[in-house]
């Protein structure tokens, strides 16, 4: 299995490893970028209503693990949390961001069950416009509240298989505490809500509307200038 993000972490660490950079993050016309949800614990419920007369919701739960590339490619869930992410923030006064994400991830997986096995290709899109609130603790440590709606699209192209497509919207909320380790440097942590707001999937034989439910703690990196 072999895994991989579009998500420019390299070129963050790169730029904001700089020590000219040294302006205070939050200050009105800071600048941030960073590297959202590299690592990370999700915990989800996700509903399915088929579009079948007489079927009964379906509800899937289950806690998933990241690292770098998101969740183990065999059970990522319809939910924009668990992917990595490259952030852009921008305070237009002392401690109010504006900004956004976006992710990309893809991944091959195999799957094995009893004597046979089947491969395939797990692809995911991320976007998340965002607001945000900094509130400095101290020096060099802030409470970064932010929040906007989220959105993710899956396609999974099993061999032998249909296509099958989902996608979500939610409303995400977090609270990243950011620890400065240098001048414009450091790392993120926090806890993360997504309320659901609209979905819907599509397996080939059945289609029909989903919506997606998330509580996590995440951690990453951000620089700002």
């Amino acid at each position: 299995m072999r895994r991989f993000i579009i998500g420019a972490s390299l070129t963050t660490l790169t730029c904001l490893g700089t020590p000219a950079l040294a302006q205070q993050f939050a200050e009105k016309g800071a600048m941030a970028l960073s590297a959202d949800h590299l690592f990370g614990v999700t915990s989800y419920k996700i509903t399915l209503d088929p579009d079948i007369p007489y079927t009964d919701d379906i509800d899937v739960k289950g806690t998933v693990f990241s690292l770098l590339w998101g969740a183990q490619a065999g059970a990522s869930p319809v939910v924009p949390a668990i992917y990595p992410r490259t952030s852009f923030d921008y305070f237009v006064i002392d401690g109010l961001s504006l900004g956004g994400s976006v992710g990309f991830s893809t991944a091959s997986v195999k799957v094995k069950s009893g004597g046979s096995s089947m491969e395939g290709d797990h692809t995911a899109v991320t976007f998340a416009p965002r607001v945000g609130y900094a509130f400095g603790l101290s020096d060099t440590i802030w409470f970064w509240l932010r929040g906007g709606p989220t959105y993710v699209s899956i396609e999974a192209d099993p061999e032998y298989s249909d296509v099958s497509e989902a996608s979500a919207l939610q409303f995400e909320a977090e609270g990243m505490f950011v620890f400065g380790i240098s001048g414009g440097f450091g790392l993120e942590v926090g806890p993360a809500l997504g309320l659901p707001l609209t979905g819907e999937f599509d397996a080939g034989r059945v289609d029909g509307d989903l919506s997606a439910l998330h509580f996590g703690v995440y951690a990453g990196m951000v620089g700002w200038f």
